[in-house]
């Protein structure tokens, strides 16, 4: 058997071993049964113009043999029986010891040991061959190419390859390194895309080493990224348009390669369109979203999507229980999903996701919910993606899916610090005739501050909430209004218990109504 290796421009080779593969016919064990193993080395192809530079086919240079945890099934070309599964494959190890020069080298082999071994060949699934495939096979004196020729036999016969791996070294390195380009993945990524950086030459040799820098301009300051010390760096997250190059040292001589730009795309040039979009003309579409302080009201869209990221934006609060009620056509059975994109991305994650559930047909279409914002999000601008889907649940993997009907819509939020409540104007006492009537106010502060009003009848009295009945109401909001007045109130108090986003449970002041 024989195959090819090349040995790049460079250094030469100081090859010690050179493993090949046999599968054996006759055993099962794991145990190898191999111990014997000639071998030489072309410096062209055998047979057809080739010359041996290395080795004999006489001399036993076997080193050592191992089972590889793998099994193969051999069956012989044209047959019709079943084929042998569950056969051991060992690998073999042959003393080499030589040096060879840049090049192309063949290696030819020969187990001795059994009659009834076989070289495996390279598998690809699914495949039978591929174009480098050109592995020989010496029948007496006569070198032919090895091909598969299918069990049972199939045409077209394909070249085949066969594993092996050479064991190797090389000497120290020398001169200056001429590393070329910096070679990246891509020049041009969305947030946090990872970008792996190469070097365009390979500088061979022991004792290269190899630093990364970077720069905000091609001229410069040039700064080392900590441990980025191998001939490949990988950007995990890029901060901003950044320059990238690496120094490659040998004994003091030092090799720079051409500095590359990476460009990082705005988050709002990353985000997703579902395509083919969506159809909402019959009612499966997003009518109300109210949310932040935002309430937009819209019909349905060209291709099922609409991007109001420019006219409307929700405030959202970091660290906090955001209420947010979307309202659908209430033909069908609808369900709705909300994306923030907290990471500033340019993608919406899982993690980023929202369900509002589903709404009945006939119900009305109103999906209400909260928007948990986690504590550690960056205050600032981002995008908002909701989503109306017929029928489906949609979970959080779904911001980009593709479905018939439904809608989609993208929104600017503006993640705000939350604030704690607190009362910025106390209510005030109030006299009042009987028959008229009163009011008691009370002005809040902070992040989603709410509550209600309580009443007691004495200012020794226990506190208990307002009834939402005549005289009263606005019970739950900062205006409460007493009609009518009545003599049995006199004396009366009245405060506002209230909570935000990031406050427990306060109250005001109280005042009287005389």
């Amino acid at each position: 058997m024989a195959d090819d290796f090349t040995i790049p421009a460079g250094p030469s080779w100081n090859i010690t071993t050179i493993r090949v593969y046999s599968l054996d016919q006759v055993t099962t064990s794991t145990t190898s049964p191999y111990n014997n193993i000639r071998m030489r080395i072309w410096n062209g192809v055998p047979g057809a113009g080739g010359t041996v530079v290395w080795g004999n086919m006489t001399t036993n240079v076997f080193a050592a043999s191992a089972y590889t945890n793998k099994r193969g099934i051999f069956n012989s070309q044209g047959s019709t029986a079943a084929p042998t599964p569950n056969l051991p494959i060992f690998s073999i190890d042959a003393n080499v010891n030589t040096t060879l020069a840049p090049g192309t080298y063949w290696i030819e082999w020969q187990v001795v040991n059994s009659a009834a071994c076989f070289s495996p060949t390279s598998q690809v699934v699914g495949i039978r061959s591929l174009p480098t495939y050109n592995a020989r096979q010496r029948n007496i004196a006569a070198w032919t190419q090895l091909v598969d020729e299918g069990s049972p036999t199939t045409a077209p016969d394909v070249p085949v390859e066969l594993p092996f791996s050479v064991n190797y070294n090389t000497g120290p390195c020398a001169g200056t390194p001429a590393p070329g380009n910096t070679i990246a993945s891509a020049t041009a990524v969305c947030p946090l895309t990872p970008v792996n950086l190469s070097l365009q030459n390979a500088t061979n040799g022991s004792g290269v080493t190899y630093q990364w820098f970077s720069a905000p301009a091609a001229t410069g300051p040039w700064t080392p990224i900590a441990t980025a010390t191998n001939p490949t760096y990988t950007i995990a997250n890029l901060p901003a348009n950044t320059f990238y190059q690496a120094t490659v040292t040998c004994s003091g001589n030092v090799g720079t390669s051409t500095a590359i730009q990476i460009t990082l795309n705005a988050a709002s040039a990353c985000y997703c369109i579902p395509t083919p979009g969506s159809d909402c003309s019959d009612d499966d579409m997003i009518e109300i979203v109210n949310v932040g302080g935002m309430i937009k009201t819209s019909t349905c869209s060209a291709g099922g999507y609409a991007n109001y990221t420019t006219t409307d934006t929700a405030t959202i609060v970091i660290g906090a229980s955001n209420p947010i009620s979307v309202t659908t056509g209430d033909s069908w059975t609808e369900q709705v999903g909300v994306w923030i994109d907290y990471d500033r991305s340019g993608s919406f994650e899982a993690s980023e996701f929202t369900n509002l559930g589903s709404t009945a047909a006939g119900s009305g279409g109103v999906h209400n919910g909260s928007i948990v914002v986690p504590g550690t999000v960056t205050a600032g601008y981002t995008r908002m993606r909701v989503r109306d889907r017929f029928s489906t649940a949609l979970t959080g993997a779904n911001a980009c899916l593709t479905y018939a009907f439904g809608e989609t819509e993208d929104y600017t939020v503006n993640l705000i610090p939350c604030v704690p409540a607190s009362v910025s104007t106390q209510p005030t006492d109030k006299s009042a005739v009987c028959g008229a009537s009163t009011t008691f106010t009370v002005a809040l502060a902070g992040s989603l501050p709410a509550g209600y009003w309580q009443v007691r009848t004495s200012a020794t009295a226990p506190w208990n909430a307002v009834a939402n009945t005549a005289p009263y109401s606005g019970v739950a909001t900062t205006t409460l209004t007493v009609n009518p007045v009545t003599a049995n109130l006199n004396g009366y108090q009245y405060r506002f218990l209230y909570q935000g986003a990031c406050t427990g449970v306060n109250f005001s002041n109280a005042a009287t109504l005389t």
